[in-house]
């Protein structure tokens, strides 16, 4: 299966863009960057890129078209009348709705005979949608229920191939953790930071090996900017923010050549691991600083927080929970449990989303979207 799994939604990926141009500050470093990552990359690369096997299947053996339109209500029938619904009930109906749906799907392929089945198909298909979602609207969800749910239903499996590819990702960001930062205060940080992208900018990249020691260079200036990330609120980030996009962009360029320095499978992985890797330091720095800082009072900076602490929630897609290291993976349930109660105490955030809905929206952006992929 080629992977196109750009966002979750069209509703979160809209909310996303519209409402992170809205708070200028120490959230554009991630936002406007890393956006411009998630929507360049996912795009031109995975779009094009084989990295995974699809793990549904057509499991019934119906022998007609009627009987596989049958099965296929009666199932909707049993969700219709469902009142309440846990985290196991929902990943376990999530699967029977994919494993039949495409069953029928299949059935309905080769009966010649089955001139209205498509359609029929089709209508119970966005039935079942509708009251699936009605189902996880009624109850109270959380970020931990969300990351089991992905966890359990997640469609992306790295394949023989691809394995040692994010091996030897995690590999090179675990190697930089020892590396030491700057060791200066929050403005020189900055202007470091600024002079690393203007000459990479000006270099250019001839070989891997210059793409690797950006990636170096950059992974120091990143977490010696998070040492400071409570002195950020005036000091003016733009220009680092549009020249990281413009490295970024400059990396897939390169890839897209006759004769790239990174093959496309690879670099979606390291991109995707960088990726990964930043959303989570920034937001875990976040959820110190809102647990012993209290300089974090005016709305505007309230905001950039609560912001960069959800953006691991907002901004992954299926692909980035399947490359997340151990580590990562115990990270994000750390952030999953503490993230409600940090959020409580930014009261003066002028947040766009209820941050105790949002688990809620996101699942039901997932189980009711995911299913729209053809059959391979």
């Amino acid at each position: 299966m080629k992977l196109n799994l750009v966002t979750k939604t069209l509703s979160v990926r809209q909310t996303r863009r519209q409402s992170s141009c809205l708070h200028p500050g120490i959230d554009h470093l991630l936002f406007n960057g890393d956006r411009l990552l998630l929507y360049t990359t996912w795009v031109v690369l995975l779009a094009i890129t084989l990295l995974a096997s699809c793990s549904r299947s057509a499991e019934h053996g119906f022998r007609s078209s009627e009987e596989a339109i049958k099965a296929y209500a009666d199932f909707f029938q049993m969700v219709k009348n469902a009142e309440s619904i846990t985290t196991d009930r929902l990943v376990e109906l999530t699967r029977q709705w994919y494993a039949l749906d495409d069953s029928v799907a299949s059935c309905i392929t080769r009966d010649s005979m089955a001139a209205h089945a498509s359609a029929r198909q089709e209508i119970i298909h966005d039935s079942l949608r509708f009251h699936m979602g009605r189902l996880i609207d009624k109850r109270q969800w959380t970020f931990t229920d969300y990351l089991t749910i992905i966890e359990s239903l997640n469609r992306v499996e790295t394949d023989t191939v691809s394995l040692p590819l994010v091996a030897s990702a995690h590999r090179f960001y675990a190697g930089l953790d020892s590396v030491s930062t700057y060791g200066t205060n929050a403005a020189r940080t900055i202007e470091l930071y600024q002079k690393m992208l203007d000459q990479t900018l000006k270099d250019g990249f001839q070989s891997k090996a210059d793409i690797i020691t950006f990636l170096r260079k950059e992974d120091m200036a990143f977490r010696s900017f998070l040492e400071h990330l409570p002195a950020y609120g005036d000091i003016p980030l733009d220009d680092i923010t549009t020249q990281t996009g413009e490295v970024i962009r400059h990396i897939i360029d390169l890839s897209m050549k006759e004769h790239p320095l990174f093959g496309k499978e690879e670099l979606v992985i390291l991109l995707t691991v960088r990726n990964n890797r930043r959303l989570l330091q920034n937001a875990l720095v976040c959820l110190d600083e809102i647990r012993h800082n209290n300089r974090i009072a005016d709305g505007n900076r309230s905001t950039a927080y609560l912001w960069m602490l959800l953006q691991p929630w907002i901004s992954f897609d299926e692909l980035s929970y399947a490359l997340l290291s151990e580590r990562q993976t115990n990270a994000l349930r750390r952030l999953a449990k503490e993230t409600p109660k940090a959020a409580k105490q930014l009261k003066s955030s002028g947040f766009p989303l209820e941050v105790d809905g949002l688990p809620a929206l996101l699942i039901k952006s997932y189980i009711t979207n995911i299913n729209q992929y053809p059959i391979i």
